[in-house]
């Protein structure tokens, strides 16, 4: 889990913090394959071209700390971090989109994540991670 860590930005970014967190912990509580399989999905997001990409997102996504959730740059930095996250991952993305309000169903642990991370966030940030979840979700059920 340290390869993926090590790639968050640090400081300056709330989404970050909170993926940092969150990743930590799941090393933390998670069984050795289980994390593998985790590893193996967010590889992919290591390389210098999606590091660079990521933080760039994170940045502007600080951008909007103070932003209506109604504000234009939401659904186009939302379609972005889309773009940016592979094919692999867009299945944990459909999970979450079909929870059933907070938490969703029992036991869901992407309808987790996404509480976790929404509640941590500003209003417009929050739609951003929505915004991004939903768009993941109809990238998946296309199968693109």
């Amino acid at each position: 889990m340290a390869e993926v860590l090590r790639h968050l930005p640090a400081e300056g970014s709330r989404l970050a913090a909170v993926d940092r967190g969150l990743l930590t912990l799941l090393d933390t509580v998670t069984d050795p394959a289980a994390r593998e399989r985790v590893l193996t999905l967010l590889r992919p997001l290591t390389t210098p071209e999606a590091v660079a990409r990521g933080r760039e997102l994170y940045r502007r996504l600080e951008e909007l700390a103070d932003a209506d959730p109604g504000d234009p740059r939401v659904a186009g930095l939302a379609a972005d971090f889309a773009a940016s996250i592979p094919a692999e991952l867009t299945g944990l993305a459909g999970a979450a989109e079909e929870a059933d309000g907070p938490g969703g169903a029992p036991g869901n642990a992407a309808a987790v994540w996404l509480d976790a991370i929404t509640a941590e966030l500003s209003p417009a940030q929050a739609e951003v991670v929505r915004l991004t979840v939903r768009r993941l979700a109809e990238r998946r059920e296309e199968g693109r």
